[in-house]
């Protein structure tokens, strides 16, 4: 492999600065690569890496690598962690190595006491050995046959939108084939449809996202989910709600969890059990969670269904005493509980403005009404 500063010079030529991330990210490049068997990567057709991070440091590790998104053989996983994975193929051999957080400290013990704290890392990271710099763990992937370099394997189009979808990444949903973005929302919103609708008014066959509050039976679910649209609403979002009652409900019974949603505001609330759905609507024993939203014909921007644990959709996940989270997917926060070994935000019952205001920065693009009341 080529010295460290030829590695580094191409590096920034290829990003356009020398900062500690690129010292870092060629480090990491030249350690991955050793530890995997791989001496000149740039020659080779064996070596995969996933990178953890959108930061200067994967600039460098695709220019030491050769690795890239287009060649399939550069993986990006939005981790936000300085960390990267390295792959060797033919020998079925990986390393995930992590840069160390207290490196940034003993840099100075390596760097000249006149030097900024930037200069200071800079300098010390190109002199400090690798297990000063970093933790490195041999790992085992499992790579699908879809993920890995060469022709799509198959594609087919989407159901909802019409637009293909390469290489196994669709979904299946009630017996549909979906892409993600119309399964699980997009990141984007069409401004103008040329039917003089936008994206505030989204047409009637795009379903809204969904967020589900799950948990167990009298966690405080159905709190969070009317403080969601209460809180939502009076920012002039139009926001509808489904409660799941596997049980079974009462229609038109006042002060009920469907009652409660309404009142909070809810343009539109659906209670979904087995055999029928509110406003008494016999329905067949369909009832996913897709089904209910594309029911649902009053216009909105988002839907908070409360329930549908299985389901694929985002969740908050409301915790009491005996709830555990292991067995349920795609969770982006919990409310309730010490929160202390969650990985997502945690808030408190008596906090739910400010997870409201991760909903709608996540799900939500419409800039906050100022004054969203009567006129």
């Amino acid at each position: 492999m080529k010295k460290l500063a030829e590695l580094l010079e191409h590096s920034v030529q290829f990003h356009g600065h020398l900062c500690p991330g690129q010292v870092l990210g060629v480090r990491m490049a030249m350690a991955g690569c050793r530890e995997v068997g791989i001496n000149e990567p740039e020659s080779t057709r064996d070596l995969i890496v996933f990178v953890e991070i959108d930061r200067c440091a994967t600039d460098a590790i695709q220019s030491v690598t050769g690795c890239k998104l287009g060649k399939r053989t550069l993986k990006f996983l939005d981790y936000g962690k300085m960390a990267a994975t390295f792959y060797n193929m033919r020998e079925d051999w990986a390393v995930r190595v992590l840069a160390r957080d207290d490196s940034r400290e003993r840099a100075k013990e390596y760097a000249s006491p006149d030097l900024t704290i930037k200069e200071a890392q800079t300098q010390a990271y190109m002199a400090m050995e690798d297990r000063e710099l970093f933790v490195i763990t041999p790992v085992q992937l499992r790579l699908r046959q879809e993920d890995l370099p060469g022709h799509p394997l198959n594609r087919v189009a989407c159901d909802d939108c019409g637009e293909g979808v390469n290489d196994r990444r669709e979904v299946t949903v009630a017996g549909r084939i979906l892409c993600k973005a119309c399964a699980e929302g997009a990141y984007y919103l069409p401004l103008e449809t040329g039917n003089g609708e936008t994206a505030n008014d989204p047409k009637p066959d795009r379903p809204p996202p969904v967020v589900a509050l799950v948990g167990n039976s009298d966690s405080g679910k159905t709190r969070v989910a009317a403080s969601l649209v209460e809180s939502l609403s009076g920012r002039g979002y139009r926001i509808a709600a489904i409660k799941h009652c596997p049980h079974g409900h009462e229609t038109g019974r006042p002060d009920s969890d469907s009652d409660k949603l309404y009142r909070a505001g809810a343009v539109a609330v659906i209670a979904s059990s087995p055999d029928k759905r509110s406003l008494v609507v016999r329905v067949g024993h369909d009832s996913s969670l897709t089904s209910l939203v594309s029911s649902i014909d009053t216009p909105s921007d988002l839907v908070i269904a409360e329930g549908f644990k299985t389901s694929s959709v985002p969740k908050v996940l409301v915790l009491d005493d005996e709830q555990v989270a292991d067995s349920i997917n795609n969770i982006i926060a919990t409310v309730g509980g010490d929160g202390a070994a969650s990985c997502v935000p945690a808030f408190a019952f008596e906090d739910l403005d400010r997870l409201a205001d991760l909903v709608q920065e996540v799900f939500l693009e419409k800039p906050m009404a100022i004054d969203s009341g009567p006129k």
